[in-house]
């Protein structure tokens, strides 16, 4: 019997070693297999931020246009409400 209680205090650090040295192989692949792959490009470089008159010639262009679509429409409505109802 002291031959075999050898046996199991020898043959237990050895298979816990084994199963912690699986169990990180395991936990390694698992991590690696799960891992994006993704290619590094380089993106738009961006233009500078224009300056405050041109900035706001553009904006002014952008609200002048928004007018007069605006006034299209109204004209449209003003007709349409100036016609006598049927």
């Amino acid at each position: 019997m002291h031959s075999y209680t050898n046996f199991k205090s020898t043959v237990r650090p050895i298979l816990f070693l084994g199963l912690l040295l699986l169990a990180t192989l395991v936990g390694g692949w698992l991590t690696n297999t799960n891992s994006a792959q993704a290619e590094i490009t380089k993106g738009q470089t961006r233009k500078a931020f224009l300056s405050g008159s041109e900035r706001s010639e553009q904006v002014l262009r952008e609200i002048a246009q928004i007018l007069k679509t605006m006034d299209g429409r109204l004209a449209r409505l003003e007709k349409l409400a100036a016609r006598p109802a049927p």
